[in-house]
């Protein structure tokens, strides 16, 4: 009996909290000195702190062994192991613990066992069932009936367990085995209902509904009643299976009603019919419908009333409030099969234990073979030879080691023999027929594996089948047999061709077949925009940054992001390593930080798409996308370290950091690539000087100033480290004057932002900037624009953010003043305005370019000579202290522009002077690394 619980390794993945609970550590003491008594009253408070925590369940578990309590002994390792299934030494003392729990019982039967929480033999049951494990469930089922035969107490347990029992004689296909059902109460529907099921899934769906009718007005649970509907459907009467379930949803909040009343839906009528009786299931909690369960029935029904707009719509709504959700997408990951009917898990008519989804995928291989090998079996028996395909064909001939599809696809080439074998697979006792149509038929196989069976046309030397609103061509799909594994199955004669054609690799799994191949022509787009928006959903709830990736491809791709209710679907990708292959990115612009940080982005992609080589976006954040101006560089979303470590893989040779941010180390950490420093703006700011500079292996600086500050600040700079590339933005972007500017009508003043510490602010947005504004509002010949950092007010302990909003004001109360968005990018501003007035910024430096005049916020009250040494690039700009009339400035401006001649040297020194062009000098150093130089 103890091989009975060996699947507890791999039953859910678990979790471990990196700190323990603070009884556990002091449950350590006793237990070491065999103080078991003392050392439980530790443990059993460890596990009112912190439930989850295994190895408290575990120590509790072991004292109460040493005390000779076996059943509460078991109960606590089993919970254990089901925290932590990767726990050898705990399965082998559980065996241990179960040789000595029955040999107590064959002692005395007399004794009435007591086990505090019996949802943990459940679950290993159900586990054993979930991976195809029938015997070991039959073992341990019957051996925790003899174990609680007589107590009162676990009547109930018993009788769950006798339902798995039923479970597993359905699961295996075995009739016989359903003697099971004789052990149930005959005032129990389940007894009717299991009988039913069998007729069911033997054709007979006559005698299932004189079954069912046995069973009178018992009463039924929602699970019973799904297969009631089910089978009432299947017999002709929608009418009764439609009442069957708006009767649940009248008194249960369950979310998988939704999928059986979805399939009933027929007609704009029925539609109309589901969608009021979903608002008054909606009444309590709004929310509801964004359930993905719910979203996801909802969208089949409104397909399937003819209104696709609706179907995308919903599941639109439902990606926006899991984006928006606290604690992310995860956070309402369904826990127990009685919350959904999870994709490829058994329709279970009692799921009474909580096992998590993940439980489902990690044993789906298992069923999935059990389901391929009954298909093979009846195929090959009837003289047909359908052939694997799609994903299907991928994972067998990967000998089953990767992930089983959830859908098994198949096809036969259309002949007399479709019907056939048709005939035969809805005779098999574990395939339920659910679909039937011109394209081909869908089955269930009774462990919850689909089966879908495409018809193969032949015509003009190409095979054509349909499979999800969508047609698939290839050259040539004559079968040819092949053995996989222990099942015989056939395969296209051709096989490399085949893969050639979808676009995709036999040896690399695939998130998708749908949406990644590349041969298909779509049927129904409605129908298909609505699978992508399915699977973004899922993506969010099973946290696969991968298939979101995929899917949010798709729907640009067919125009989505057009549609007036979009305002999820952004313009960035998330990229797998072929992916990236696939767009030939050798460079990357690495993207991260603070909100309002796609400014740093936006600067550099009119120069990383005049590139010679290819370029793209990195950004580690999603918010950044909807920062960043419309570009045809690709833009990857990598959330996790794991997504940043596919740049590498793809082999991409440069890395451009706009900026010194937190997550930098993520890809610094990549010693084959090259990380270059291109820095978001230069100014003689401090934090130009900082030691973070030396991680970078070039530091791509615009010309000589910014060298002299580096080395000034006596950074151990390397040989070759700092390149002096210009500003190629300032090239491409700005318009330069060629003479003293002496008609000033419209000015430009751009502050720079606080910064995190006093000594970084050199910002104007405080009284000195507010009277400096009343003074020019004064003027109405001078147009004002105004454009604030777009970090101004960050810092909330200064006073930039209250005087933001004086100034903001102030500008809608003047026509000459005009307050620019920060989102807006400032060189259009630059290119606009005759004077520049800003603070010590790259601002500053970049209108340099232009030639026209400045004026310099001394806000720090520094003498000439002070602010030119510390700060060189106000060589070039007229300096406005505070309480001077900015008035007077311009006037000396207008009189003769003085500063012109040294506006020219300063930015020469600031900028750099090259015998080629910014661009051409920036696109040679970034891209000599990938033409291996």
């Amino acid at each position: 009996m103890s091989s009975s619980l060996s699947t507890l390794a791999t039953t859910v993945k678990s979790w471990l909290p990196l700190k323990h609970p603070p009884s556990y550590t002091a449950g350590l003491t006793p237990y070491r000195t065999k103080q078991w008594q003392a050392a439980q009253q530790k443990f059993e408070q460890a596990i009112r702190e912190r439930p989850g925590h295994a190895p408290s369940h575990f120590k509790l578990g072991m004292c109460l062994f040493r005390q000779a309590m076996y059943p509460q002994a078991h109960e606590c390792i089993s919970k254990a192991l089901l925290l932590a299934p990767n726990e050898v030494q705990w399965q082998a003392q559980l065996q241990q613990v179960q040789r000595y729990l029955i040999g107590r019982n064959k002692q005395s039967n007399a004794a009435e066992p007591t086990v505090k929480d019996s949802q943990s033999l459940l679950a290993v049951i159900q586990y054993a069932l979930l991976n195809a494990e029938y015997q070991k469930a039959n073992e341990l089922g019957h051996w925790v009936i003899d174990l609680l035969a007589g107590a009162v107490q676990h009547r109930a347990t018993v009788k769950k367990v006798r339902y798995l029992l039923c479970e597993a004689a359905l699961m295996k296909g075995d009739g016989s085995a359903l003697q099971a059902v004789a052990m149930l109460d005959e005032k129990d529907v389940a007894r009717y209902i299991y009988t039913a099921i069998e007729c069911q899934y033997r054709g007979d769906a006559h005698k299932a509904l004189n079954t069912l009718q046995l069973a009178g007005s018992l009463v039924t649970p929602p699970d019973t009643a799904y297969w009631q509907a089910t089978m009432l459907a299947a017999s002709g009467d929608s009418r009764s299976a439609w009442e069957l379930l708006e009767n649940i949803t009248l008194t249960s909040r369950r979310a998988a009603t939704w999928q059986y009343l979805s399939e009933l839906v027929s007609s704009p009528a029925d539609l109309q019919r589901y969608l009021l009786l979903l608002e008054q299931w909606c009444a309590k909690s709004p929310t509801a419908r964004h359930h993905r369960d719910v979203a996801t029935a909802t969208a089949q029904a409104a397909l399937a009333g003819g209104n696709g707009i609706l179907a995308r719509k919903v599941l639109h709504d439902s990606i926006e409030f899991h984006q928006k959700r606290k604690g992310g997408p995860a956070s309402v990951l369904p826990s127990a099969l009685k919350n959904s009917q999870e994709p490829g898990a058994p329709r279970w008519i009692q799921p009474f234990a909580a096992l998590p989804p993940q439980a489902i995928q990690q044993t789906n291989t298992a069923r999935a073979h059990q389901a391929l090998a009954a298909v093979m079996q009846v195929a090959q028996a009837n003289g047909n030879m359908p052939i694997l395909l799609q994903d299907t064909l991928q994972w067998a001939m990967g000998e089953y080691r990767h992930k089983a599809p959830e859908t098994l696809v198949l096809g036969i080439i259309e002949s007399e023999n479709v019907k056939q074998l048709q005939a035969a697979l809805h005779q098999h006792p574990c395939l339920l027929l659910r679909r039937n149509s011109k394209q081909g038929s869908d089955y269930a196989h009774a462990n919850g594996v689909e089966i879908s069976l495409v018809i193969i046309s032949a015509k003009e030397g190409k095979h054509t089948y349909q499979y999800q609103h969508a047609s698939y061509t290839h050259a040539e799909l004559t079968p040819v047999a092949h053995q996989a594994g222990d099942v015989s199955v056939f395969i296209p004669t051709n096989l490399s061709n085949y893969f050639e054609e979808s676009g995709l690799s036999q040896n690399e799994p695939v998130v998708s077949w749908l949406m990644e191949a590349s041969n298909k022509s779509i049927e129904n787009q409605d129908a298909y925009i609505t699978l992508a928006y399915q699977a973004w959903l899922c993506a969010l709830v099973y946290e696969s940054s991968e298939l979101e990736g995929i899917a949010i491809r798709q729907l640009r791709e067919l125009g989505e992001h057009k549609q007036p209710y979009q305002r999820q679907l952004s313009n960035y990708t998330i990229p797998s390593v072929s992916t990236i292959k696939k767009d030939g990115v050798q460079i990357v612009l690495y993207v991260s930080g603070l909100e309002k940080v796609g400014y740093q982005a936006n600067m550099w992609i009119p120069v990383l798409e005049k590139l010679s080589q290819p370029a793209a976006i990195v950004i580690r954040e999603k918010r950044i996308a909807e920062e960043l101006i419309q570009t045809r560089l690709p833009i990857y979303f990598m959330q996790s370290m794991r997504d940043v470590e596919n740049l590498e893989e793809a082999d991409v040779k440069v890395v451009l950091y706009p900026a010194n941010t937190q997550k930098n180390i993520h890809t610094l950490r990549f010693h084959r690539m090259q990380h270059y420093f291109i820095n978001h703006g230069e100014s003689d700011k401090v934090v130009n000087q900082s030691k973070f500079l030396m991680a970078y292996d070039k530091l791509l600086v615009a010309g000589p100033l910014a060298e002299r500050r580096l080395k000034e600040a006596d950074l151990p700079l390397r040989d070759g480290q700092v390149v002096h590339v210009g500003r190629p933005q300032v090239e491409l972007l700005l318009q330069q004057v060629n003479q003293p500017t002496t008609n000033i009508q419209t000015i430009l003043y751009a502050p720079t932002w606080e910064g995190f510490v006093e000594e970084a602010n050199y910002a104007s947005v405080s009284e000195f900037g507010y009277e400096m504004l009343q003074q020019l509002a004064k003027n109405k010949a001078l147009k004002v624009l105004f454009k604030p950092h777009p970090y101004t007010g960050y810092n909330k302990s200064g006073q930039c953010g209250y005087y933001l909003e004086k100034m903001i004001a102030l500008c809608g109360q003047h026509n000459n003043l005009e307050y620019i968005e920060t989102s807006q990018g400032i060189h259009r501003y630059m290119n606009q305005s005759d004077m520049l007035i800003t603070d010590i910024s790259s601002v500053l430096n970049e209108y340099l370019y232009t030639q026209k005049p400045i004026v310099l916020c001394n806000v720090q009250g520094h003498s000439q000579t002070a602010l030119e040494q510390q700060f060189p690039s106000s060589k070039a700009a007229y300096l406005l202290d505070g309480g001077l009339d900015v008035t007077a400035v311009l006037e000396e401006i207008v009189r003769g522009d003085e500063k012109y001649e040294a506006r020219k040297l300063t930015c020469d020194d600031s900028l750099g002077r090259f015998s080629e062009s910014y661009m051409q000098r920036f696109d040679n150093v970034v891209t000599n690394n990938c033409n291996g130089v």
